[in-house]
């Protein structure tokens, strides 16, 4: 895997974050969809889609109530999961 470095550099194992790249939101809910569908083909030990959906609910309700994240990325992680997890 190759990626940019802040001076521009490429190199073979550093991780590309850039959430800017206009293509980056549809690959994270590209990504999440093939992880629940394979936790759903394969019913890893008892992890599946209603596993994953319930473990969402409980960290995005404890995120809205500490306040450990801003109200606009919960709102956003939600609208994820209710695309991906529909």
């Amino acid at each position: 895997m190759t990626a940019s470095t802040a001076t521009g550099a490429t190199t073979a194992d550093t991780p590309n974050t850039n959430a800017s790249n206009p293509h980056w939101p549809q690959a994270m809910e590209f990504m999440l969809a093939q992880l629940v569908f394979v936790l759903e083909a394969n019913h890893t030990r008892g992890f599946n889609a209603h596993a994953l959906n319930r473990w969402i609910d409980t960290c995005t309700a404890r995120m809205a109530e500490t306040g450990s994240a801003p109200a606009g990325l919960v709102a956003e992680v939600r609208a994820l999961q209710a695309r991906v997890l529909a």
